[in-house]
This record gives structure tokens, C-alpha cells and sequence, in this order.
């Protein structure tokens, strides 16, 4: 026998004596450790039920069909009853928290659940509005979703308020409170305001005359809420709301009226009696410039005198030759007063009276000028001419 080896003995001769006796049960003790320990590594518990789900197993075949089979009646309950305003908030956390525990949902299951119908599904009323603020105080939804449908809400209230005013069934008033009374989370009202405002000016323009009273509409509602139209968003640089501006101006200048169109800081310098009435951004102008270049043939032989030296014996008669093209010469403003247009950049200025102009050629994006003192024409890119052709016709120049 080998003294040295470690592992039990339970040869015969092992077993005589008390030494020998002791080696073996501990043999048998330690046989019966290592067989429960390896029992208790295969014999896993179900992590639907947490009970014993038998020999190399994590789950109950039918805790499984219980878990499958609710996340589809779960996901059926809420798309039925999370906006229907007939159910109640406490009804439906009671059915929830069933689904929980009878077929084994996990909270984050559930509010997965909730957060992609609040998530595809806008809220439309109060009702709806308030049920996802119990299920967000419950933890079922997270604040994003939350604003995102508070938002939707808002905005759609906001926009039913102005259709109201420019509908002559609401006073402006109204429109302000509805502003109050709901929160608006990383957007900015004026958005909605001038989406609303573009919508009726397209209305207004239908019958191609601004009446009194869509004049008045259109005016109260800029003015109540600070819209300043000579400073929009650059979405808005050719949208109805211009339109109906311009027509509110020419409008007031038909009446006698000066037109109330606010530039800030202006580069120029008005005369007496003058005034803007309208600036448009980003407008090139392009004046008409001559290139003149030399052509002609030449004729006859050249004869070689040295080296280096040829002297050409016959005629040779040239002309010169010129194009007229038009160079850019600045972007900048483009300013209609009662007077002049205006034009201004850092690299040029002009101006021209209009009754200076013999010849104006409108383009659908800009206009083209003769000018009294030149020949040279002269063109402006960058907006629709419709407005500065009306202008001249309202000035009555």
C-alpha cells in the first residue's frame, strides 16, 4: 500500500482497527456530500414560478404557456381599455398587477407593454391625458412618453382654439388662456401659433381678397402674440402669411395708411417722409457688365532675316470684340420704402427711385430694372415679384 496516496483506502486491510474504520465512513460521508452537491447544481427552480423545475431544467413547460399565452392577452387588454374613457385607472392596475401574478409578467413586461401603446397612440381628451399620468405615477411609464403625449395634446387643443378665433366663434382671448392652461415641454408655442396663423392666411387667400374683417383677424392675432413678420422662421419665407401681410400693406396704402412694418437696426439711412414697407433677406443683385477682347486673322508669309529674327510681310486687321454678361455684386437686403428699392450689402449698395425706373421685367424669383440714368441693367434675385409689381401699381407712381 502506498503511503503517500490521499484517496480513501477500503482494502481488508484498511479496515482493521479503529483507523481503518473511521477512513471509511468518511469515505461514505464523502461520496454523499458530493452526490447532493451535484444534485443541487442540476436540479433548477422554474424562473417563471420559482419553484423546483426538476433535472437540468430553469422552467415549467406550463408556467411557459401561462407567460406566452399573457403577454398577448395583456398586450390585448391594454390596447382595449388604457384610452377607453368607460374604464377606470383602478381597474385597469388591478387587471395588470393579475397578469403579473398569475401569469408570471415582470413589471418591466408590462410597462414595455403600455409605453409602445402610449407611445404609437396620441391622447385625444382629459380623460386619456390624466389616465397616463396615474400610470406614470405608478411607475408603468416613463416621463418621455408622458410629455410627448402632453405635448401632442397641447398642441392639438392650442390649434383647435385658433381655428375657433379665425372662425369668428371664440374671442382672442380664449386663444391666450389655452396657452395658460397647458404646459408645452422643450417646444415653443410660437411654432404652433404660426402654423395656425399660415393655415387661415391659406383660407384668406382663397377668394384672392382680404376682406376687413380677415384683415383685423389676421392683425389681432400677430399683435397679441408678439409675431413680428419681418423676422420668421426661414420655413415661412414664402408661406401664406407673408402673402397676407403684403396684401394688409398695400392694403393700408390704398387707405392713406402707413403700413406698420417693423425693421430692426436698418443699415440705411431714410428720407424725409420715407418708410419701409417691406425688406427682403438673402437677395442678390446682379448688374450688367461689357467684356471687350481683340480677334482677327492675319495674313502673308514671314520671312527669316537671322536667327531669331522673322519679319512678316502682309496685312493684318483685327477688331474688337465685346459681351455684355451680368455679374453678381453682393447678396444682402432688399428694401421697398414709399420712395425707393434699396439694395445692401457689405460688398455694394444701390438705389434707385422708382420713378427713376423706365422698365421693370418681373421674374418668378426676382425682377429685372431699367434704370432712367443707365444703360446697364440691373436685377434682383431671391423673392417672388408679385408684391413689388402690386407696389408700384398701389403707389401710383
Amino acid at each position: 500500500m502506498d503511503t503517500n496516496s490521499t484517496e480513501p483506502s477500503c482494502s481488508l486491510e484498511a479496515l482493521r482497527g479503529s483507523e481503518g474504520v473511521c477512513r471509511f465512513f468518511a469515505l461514505i460521508s464523502f461520496s454523499s456530500n458530493f452526490a447532493n452537491n451535484q444534485k443541487r447544481r442540476v436540479m433548477g427552480k422554474c424562473k417563471y414560478c420559482g419553484k423546483k423545475a426538476g433535472f437540468l431544467s430553469s422552467i415549467h413547460k406550463e408556467c411557459e404557456e401561462l407567460h406566452t399565452q399573457g403577454l398577448i392577452e395583456c398586450k390585448e387588454f391594454v390596447e382595449t381599455t388604457l384610452f377607453n374613457p368607460a374604464e377606470t385607472s383602478t381597474k385597469i392596475t388591478d387587471t395588470l398587477e393579475v397578469f403579473r401574478q398569475k401569469n408570471f409578467l415582470s413589471e418591466d413586461e408590462i410597462r414595455q407593454i403600455i409605453q409602445e401603446e402610449a407611445k404609437y397612440h396620441r391622447v385625444n381628451s382629459t380623460v386619456e391625458l390624466n389616465r397616463l399620468r396615474e400610470l406614470s405615477a405608478a411607475n408603468y411609464l416613463t416621463q418621455k412618453i408622458l410629455d410627448e403625449n402632453l405635448n401632442s395634446y397641447s398642441e392639438g387643443f392650442i390649434k383647435e382654439k385658433c381655428k375657433q378665433y379665425f372662425d369668428r366663434k371664440i374671442e382672442l382671448e380664449a386663444v391666450a388662456d389655452s396657452l395658460a392652461t397647458y404646459r408645452y415641454r422643450n417646444k415653443d408655442f410660437r411654432d404652433i401659433l404660426l402654423d395656425s396663423l399660415n393655415t387661415a392666411s391659406r383660407r384668406f387667400l382663397e377668394d384672392g381678397v382680404i376682406s376687413d374683417e380677415e384683415r383685423s383677424l389676421f392683425n389681432n392675432f400677430v399683435g397679441e402674440f408678439g409675431i413680428n413678420i419681418g423676422d420668421l422662421p426661414s420655413k415661412y419665407a414664402d408661406s401664406n402669411i407673408i402673402k397676407v401681410k403684403q396684401l394688409t400693406f398695400l392694403k393700408d396704402l390704398q387707405n392713406g395708411e402707413k403700413p406698420n412694418f417693423i425693421v430692426d437696426a436698418a443699415p440705411v439711412i431714410l428720407t424725409k417722409g420715407e418708410f419701409f414697407v417691406w425688406v427682403y433677406k438673402g437677395v442678390t443683385a446682379y448688374e450688367e457688365r461689357t467684356k471687350s477682347e481683340w480677334v482677327g486673322r492675319s495674313g502673308g508669309a514671314s520671312i527669316r532675316i537671322c536667327k531669331g529674327v522673322y519679319y512678316h510681310v502682309g496685312q493684318s486687321k483685327g477688331h474688337k470684340v465685346s459681351t455684355q454678361y451680368m455679374a453678381a455684386v453682393g447678396t444682402g437686403f432688399l428694401m421697398l420704402t414709399n420712395k425707393n428699392i434699396i439694395f445692401y450689402s457689405r460688398s455694394k449698395s444701390i438705389k434707385v427711385a422708382y420713378k427713376k425706373i423706365i422698365a421693370l421685367q418681373p421674374y418668378s424669383d426676382g425682377v429685372e430694372i431699367q434704370r432712367e440714368t443707365s444703360q446697364k441693367r440691373l436685377v434682383f434675385s431671391g423673392f417672388d415679384s408679385w408684391f413689388i409689381m402690386n407696389l408700384l401699381s398701389t403707389l401710383e407712381l
